[in-house]
């Protein structure tokens, strides 16, 4: 069997950092590897990548989750709010509603209240907590300790034989190169389309909107008229979904992100068309070739993990939505 074998292909597990359960897996002529993988330093290295993935997980899920809930209840106020002055105005155009108005604006004007309670309750658990900066610290950590777990597993020196520095190479190659390649193409991919569809629906929002700012002035309709007043209530509406789409793709920096994620997608798919010679190299016992593929790979790997860092800096600036 050759290097390439008894490391094997790629398979869907392969993102997650598990040493011991790789070296069961390998034949017994992978047992120079086998006791690099099960060394205390590389089980030190995984158990800190695994704490700093488990707390980025949980901070971005937190901070999304909040920061969504901001958005939802800052756009459900200005919708209800928008409905209370327009129940207050007209007497209804398809159904006459006048003599259930004092209840309809009394209800709405209990949910008004929640939801700007809601608004304001996320405001100020955004504005005063660190969870944003909890996620891009911990996302960053995780990324340098997975960087130096991979450094420590191919390091070598004149004394490496050719049979370990092959199979330190291709166990790189699958668990590392070929992982990174995937996640950037795939999670660019789905920015892009993120992005994409929020373009659309900001657009369609957009095109409503200025269809219905429109219409009473080419028909020539009273101002003081019930159609003038729905079609406002539907221009207001309108407005706020599209407040919130644009805010929503905000967020998530879709756009920014699609682009990044490709373009780091394209330097690691440019250094994978190296790994012939790479291999041709560590075949002589070159081992000095495959610290360089390495270094250059971290490299690439390393600058988009200060993107974390960068992001940081330009945290979300929230502003109380329910005083607009």
């Amino acid at each position: 069997m050759n290097a390439q074998e008894i490391i094997g292909q790629q398979d869907n597990n392969d993102w997650l950092i598990d040493p011991k359960e790789h070296a069961k897996q390998l034949p017994k002529e992978a047992d120079a590897l086998k006791k690099i993988l099960n060394s205390s330093n590389i089980q030190m290295l995984q158990h800190c990548f695994d704490r700093h993935n488990t707390k980025a997980i949980q901070a971005q899920k937190t901070y999304l989750k909040q920061s969504k809930r901001r958005i939802y209840g800052a756009t459900g106020s200005i919708i209800v709010g928008a409905l209370i002055l327009y129940v207050q105005s007209t007497d209804g155009i398809l159904f006459d509603f006048s003599k259930y108005k004092d209840l309809i604006i009394q209800v709405l004007g209990v949910i008004e209240l929640i939801l700007l309670g809601m608004t304001t309750f996320y405001v100020t658990i955004l504005k005063n907590s660190s969870i944003y900066e909890d996620w891009m610290d911990e996302r960053s950590n995780a990324e340098n300790v997975r960087i130096q777990y991979f450094t420590e597993i191919t390091k070598g020196d004149a004394s490496t034989g050719v049979e370990l520095s092959q199979l330190q190479l291709e166990y790189y190659r699958r668990y590392m190169l070929k992982v990174q390649l995937n996640y950037y193409d795939g999670r660019g991919e789905q920015h892009r389309k993120n992005a994409n569809r929020f373009m659309t629906r900001t657009g369609l929002l957009t095109m409503i909107a200025a269809v219905i700012t429109a219409v009473p002035a080419s028909l020539s309709i009273s101002s003081s008229s019930d159609t003038v007043t729905l079609l406002a209530f539907i221009g207001a509406v309108t407005a706020a979904l599209t407040t919130m789409q644009s805010q929503l793709s905000m967020l998530s920096e879709d756009q920014r992100n699609a682009r990044r994620y490709q373009a780091v997608y394209y330097k690691l798919l440019k250094l994978t068309g190296e790994l012939d010679t790479i291999r041709s190299e560590v075949n002589q016992g070159n081992h000095e070739a495959l610290d360089d593929f390495v270094k250059r790979t971290n490299e690439v790997l390393e600058l988009e993990n200060q993107e974390w860092q960068t992001r940081r800096e330009r945290k979300p600036k929230f502003e109380d939505d329910s005083k607009q």
